[in-house]
């Protein structure tokens, strides 16, 4: 599983990958946190469930995404990691996650502030034997 920073004029553009969808949302809720808070200092001890339902996985990261950077800010929580579980039904996908984190610190969760996440340049790939997600992050 990596996380690389690619070069953007004025947001901020990673590219994860990760061998399982699963994996590769989990990878991508990291990306974000590190972006804002420069990522956890610990494991996390706080947990809060997610669901969101999309027509496509692409649609589902984005909505992901955005309910991860709300749950964040309304209850003050950095997030660590997730366990993910995705399903799809009648052609609608829904992904529930438990958000695992800790309490947000200003002394020592620094980083840049994200106002949303882009559907610009969103993809999800098949590459080899992992999937890849290009992904903006609206600063």
């Amino acid at each position: 599983m990596t996380i690389t920073e690619l070069e953007h004029t004025a947001d901020v553009l990673f590219r994860v990958s990760a061998p399982t969808l699963p994996l590769l949302y989990a990878e991508a809720l990291r990306a974000l946190m590190q972006t804002i808070y420069g990522g956890c200092r610990g494991s996390g001890d706080q947990t809060c469930a997610c669901t969101v339902s999309a027509g496509d996985q692409v649609a589902l990261m984005q909505e992901f995404l955005s309910e991860v950077l709300y749950l964040s800010e309304v209850k003050g929580l950095v997030f660590c990691r997730a366990e993910i579980s995705l399903a799809q039904q009648e052609g609608e996908h829904t992904l529930n996650a438990v958000l695992i984190g800790e309490p947000f610190d200003q002394a020592v969760h620094a980083g840049s502030e994200v106002k949303g996440i882009s559907f610009y340049g969103l993809s999800i790939e098949k590459v080899e034997n992992a999937y890849q997600l290009d992904i903006l992050f609206d600063v």
